[in-house]
């Protein structure tokens, strides 16, 4: 709720002040690490197992002479604000796997349950095949949209094509047990991601490696290696902390009676 006090005969909203004096913090954080990292100052990100895991599981399956399947859950959807940073994560991680695919000669499956994906899967792949130099090998079968029928679409073809990885990294729906349970049924590597809590517990569970909320969304700059993206990352992480510590400060001094920080929140 936005408190109102009054200043003449103008009302004028509380606490404005304290947000912009934020997002300053924020944008010079981020501006700073931006040029920390094209100076060469790269910040260090920690392992993250299930994004390395993605090399190995697409080395098996082509070795295997399987197929590498990937999808995005039926909640991605680049029209939703909720879901739309978790789709943009996966597109990301798709084009990395197509990448890998064109290089190696992959079999490489996508499925997808929204009509706004297809096209936007559709181009990624193709630009990772060109980027690579194999454009004559891209296939517009590649991409298949399940539409309605997705969930069962989604048990049909792992059933049909047995991959030898399972990759599902977005905003799972109910689907998420169904890609746990039948890719350890036909022994995939199961790599999942959501930041979505309700569906969390079924991905941590039934896959072999997973992300967990904001890991996806710094799975792009992982894998990329880029440092421009990677200095970005940090500087938000950094914000974020300092925002974490102003609010715990704040609740100290406010349990012995010092109300500083809420004071300064309301301006």
């Amino acid at each position: 709720m936005v408190h109102r006090v009054t200043w003449g005969k103008q009302m004028v909203p509380t606490g404005r002040l304290s947000t912009l004096i934020f997002l300053v913090l924020i944008c010079a954080l981020a501006y700073y690490f931006l040029e920390r990292s094209r100076r060469g100052k790269v910040p260090q990100i920690r392992k993250l197992a299930a994004l390395d895991a993605i090399d190995e599981a697409v080395a098996r399956s082509i070795e295997m002479g399987k197929a590498i399947h990937f999808t995005q859950g039926n909640r991605s959807d680049l029209t939703r604000a909720d879901v739309l940073p978790q789709t943009l994560a996966g597109i990301s991680v798709l084009s990395y796997i197509a990448t890998l695919c064109a290089r190696h000669g992959g079999d490489l499956i996508v499925t997808a349950a929204v009509p706004q994906i297809v096209p936007v899967s559709e181009d990624t792949v193709k630009t990772a095949y060109i980027a690579e130099g194999k454009g004559e090998e891209y296939r517009p079968d590649i991409v298949q949209y399940l539409g309605s029928g997705y969930q069962i679409g989604l048990i049909g073809t792992l059933a049909r094509h047995k991959p030898g990885a399972n990759i599902y990294i977005g905003g799972l729906g109910a689907e998420a047990l169904y890609l746990v349970e039948v890719g350890n049924i036909y022994g995939c590597i199961n790599i999942g991601g959501t930041a979505r809590p309700i569906q969390l517990p079924f991905v941590v569970a039934g896959s072999d490696y997973f992300l967990v909320a904001e890991e996806m969304f710094a799975a792009g700059a992982y894998l990329s290696k880029d440092p421009i993206a990677i200095g970005s990352i940090a500087g938000e992480d950094i914000s974020r902390y300092i925002v974490m510590g102003v609010l715990i400060v704040g609740a100290i001094l406010l349990y012995t009676g010092i109300k500083i920080v809420p004071d300064f929140l309301k301006m």
